[in-house]
Order: C-alpha cells, then sequence, then structure tokens
C-alpha cells in the first residue's frame, strides 16, 4: 500500500512532539574489505555493524515541555531520548523506534518566516522496525 507522510509524528517516549512538518531516518551499515589477491580483479566486502541517524523539522514551540524542550535539555545532558518515528500516527505497528543522542538543534528565525526548529541525531544501540 502506498502511503503519504501526511499522518507522520514523532514521539519522545510515548508524548507527540509537537508541531513537527517531517522527518527523516537513515539505516545504514557499514561494510568491510575483505579483497585479496586472486581475485580476479573483484572487490569483496562483508557486512559490519548497523547504524541510524536523522533528523526531524517543524515549527519551534517552547510550551512543548515534554516534547521539543525536553530534546533541547538532551543535548546539554547527554542523555539518551528514545523516539518513535510514526509513519501513521493512526497505526502504532508502523514505527521505526530507538534510542538517540541529540546531535545539533537549530532554531531559524527570520522576519517573514514562522521560527523554526531542526534537530539531528545518532542512533545508539538497535533500531526496532515497523511491524507487519
Amino acid at each position: 500500500m502506498v502511503k503519504t507522510g501526511r499522518y507522520g509524528q514523532v514521539k519522545l517516549d510515548d508524548v507527540v512532539v509537537a508541531n513537527l512538518s517531517n522527518w527523516k531516518l537513515s539505516i545504514k551499515q557499514s561494510l568491510i574489505d575483505v579483497s585479496h589477491f586472486g581475485n580476479d580483479g573483484w572487490d569483496e566486502v562483508v557486512a559490519g555493524n548497523c547504524a541510524f541517524e536523522g533528523s526531524f523539522e517543524g515549527s519551534y514551540d517552547k510550551s512543548d515541555t515534554n516534547g521539543q524542550m525536553a530534546i533541547q535539555k538532551a543535548i546539554v545532558s547527554g542523555e539518551d531520548l528514545e523516539i518513535s518515528f510514526m509513519m501513521d500516527k493512526n497505526d502504532e505497528a508502523d514505527k521505526y523506534v530507538g534510542k538517540v543522542k541529540v546531535e545539533t538543534i537549530d532554531i531559524d528565525t527570520s522576519p517573514k518566516e514562522i521560527i523554526k526548529i531542526s534537530v539531528k541525531f545518532k542512533g545508539n544501540g538497535a533500531l526496532t522496525f515497523p511491524q507487519e
């Protein structure tokens, strides 16, 4: 089934982070080169560790004490945050869940725009995939 992102959502623990407009999650695997003499000139690799990172952004909201403000406090404290990346807020099984460390927070102001917040993070441990 094809879906749009219009029902997407980000949750910190079980709390919806207010006023977000998009999120991005990148999942990667490191590849270890095991090329050797005599392999007819072809590279060979084996799977290494997996990792994830990403970002989310939206309208800044300092009244969101358990969402946006808690994320801002976490960059200073260095604590892990458990974040759920919902593809459809109406389907609890359609989400990625993992512990993250906040890497950067950008607050963007402009006289002709709303104030925006952008957060970049790196995963800290395993990522849970959507359930079928």
